[in-house]
């Protein structure tokens, strides 16, 4: 059941720094500042989000310490609940690239098929009632091919191939991390970000690895994933195709990371270290605040205000996050051994109330 509780209550709230939260919060005022009604299950009326825009105007060009502080205070209520969730971590990996083909580089990093689409649930009697992605050409509808057939060959009509790379693993890696930055061999480098998917559903091939006892929960990370990936390759494919969703991709101008040194998000904004999550898009609102309290290595304990502003397709679930711990070797060290539960405070424009209208959590507003 969520409850209103007081701001004042979550834990380090006064040693929080209200600054860094407060510029990645701007990253998505203008998704915000665009927001239309929508079906999504943490819902409220647009019209409650006019007085924390108005407020942020007010302070952006001046945006210190206590000014950020008194405006999360000030535009914001404060919602939870008593379930635990579960929190892990993701990150944009760095990998090397060929803009060519040659004997080296033969694996296609591809974009997007012009003739993928993304519909709503329940539109076409073919699919699946989970499914919203398939291919369309004039009024026909078809399923996009799953991995395991892509990887064989069949890949979608008018599909351009950005780039080449040198093995499976690491092009997997980009797969479930959502965006890379990539040096290029022979020409200038390029940032990737998701830009649409197969339709079929993710099937983690680390919790397959732990069914099998090749890891226990806690022992696995990515980093011994990759490598168990590697030193298999036979068995690595097989496995790797196991999970049927095959994600595409689009470049971004280098000069659209911005700042903050991260990729862009599903929700448009760029992705800040340390600040951005990856929520259910089904249940959250992409910009909003959200207040994590878990552990994390080299933290005894990581209260934080992070930012909304990412989705993937292993978050389902209203107390379900996935932390953007930055980019590179040391950051995807970081996201691997993140795997903990976590207490989750969802904000709210101070008018709003939540309308809680999700099926699969037993769920309330009190």
């Amino acid at each position: 059941m969520l409850k209103q509780v007081p701001i004042s209550s979550l834990d380090d709230w006064q040693d929080e720094d209200f600054k860094a939260a407060f510029a990645a919060f701007s990253l998505s005022v203008s998704k915000l500042a665009t927001m239309t009604p929508d079906k999504r299950d943490l819902n409220f009326d647009p019209l409650s989000l006019h007085p924390v825009l108005a407020a942020y105007a007010r302070i952006e060009n001046n945006p210190g310490p206590d000014n950020c502080r008194s405006f999360f205070e000030d535009n914001f209520t404060v919602w939870t609940n008593s379930q635990a969730g579960h929190v892990t971590g993701y990150y944009q990996p760095e990998f090397k690239i060929s803009r060519k083909r040659n004997a080296r580089y033969k694996i296609p990093l591809l974009a997007k098929p012009r003739l993928l689409k993304k519909f709503k649930p329940g539109t076409y009697k073919q699919f699946p009632d989970t499914f919203e992605w398939g291919l369309q050409n004039g009024n026909k509808m078809s399923h996009c091919p799953n991995r395991k057939s892509i990887e064989q060959g069949n890949i979608p009509d008018h599909t351009e191939i950005l780039a080449w790379f040198e093995n499976r693993v690491d092009l997997y890696t980009v797969h479930i991390q959502g965006s890379a930055l990539l040096q290029c061999i022979d020409g200038a480098d390029m940032s990737v970000s998701f830009d649409g998917k197969s339709g079929h559903p993710y099937t983690s091939i680390g919790k397959i690895l732990v069914e099998r006892g090749i890891f226990t929960n806690k022992s696995i990370t990515m980093a011994l994933v990759c490598l168990w990936l590697e030193e298999h390759p036979g068995e690595g494919e097989e496995l790797m195709q196991l999970n049927q969703s095959y994600i595409f991709f689009k470049q971004n101008k280098l000069e659209t990371v911005g700042a903050t040194g991260g990729p862009v998000s599903a929700s448009g904004a760029c992705l800040s270290p340390m600040r951005s999550i990856a929520i259910d898009r089904f249940i959250h609102i992409f910009g909003l605040p959200v207040w994590l309290s878990t552990s994390i290595p080299g933290h005894d304990k990581f209260n934080r205000l992070m930012i909304a502003q990412d989705t993937g397709s292993a978050i389902t679930g209203l107390n379900r996050a996935d932390i953007f711990t930055g980019t590179g070797e040391v950051a995807g060290e970081l996201a691997g051994r993140i795997n903990d539960l976590a207490n989750f405070s969802f904000f709210l424009p101070r008018d709003a109330k939540p309308i809680m209208q999700h099926k699969k959590d037993p769920f309330d507003v009190q």
